[in-house]
């Protein structure tokens, strides 16, 4: 039981760590599809549901690898954050409990 005092601090570590290796690697897995048109070019597609279609793919990302790559960082670093953060809190107000108060609860 006392292996998961740490759990909530591994998980922060491996989840920023894959966020980098994410974003380092960049693998063309993920790599959106380019259009094969232009907007203009087809005339059976209306010119109002092309301005929707090409506003949306403005703020899509070109690669999902760096939008998983930053929720990674994201949810990594606040779980660290959140873990620093407790430790300095009082034993009956952690998130997390700490490996004393699970040998108390034993």
């Amino acid at each position: 039981m006392a292996g998961f005092a740490s759990s909530p601090l591994a998980a922060g570590v491996g989840l920023v760590a894959l966020g980098a290796v994410l974003h380092w690697l960049k693998p063309g897995a993920l790599d959106m599809p380019k259009p094969s048109r232009k907007a203009g070019d087809s005339p059976k597609f209306p010119r109002n549901k092309r301005e929707v279609r090409d506003g949306v793919a403005l703020v899509l990302p070109d690669n999902m690898t760096d939008a998983v790559a930053r929720t990674c960082f994201l949810v990594g670093g606040g779980l660290l954050v959140l873990r620093a953060l407790d430790a300095f809190m009082e034993d009956q107000d952690r998130l997390f409990a700490s490996s004393d108060s699970l040998k108390e609860i034993r």
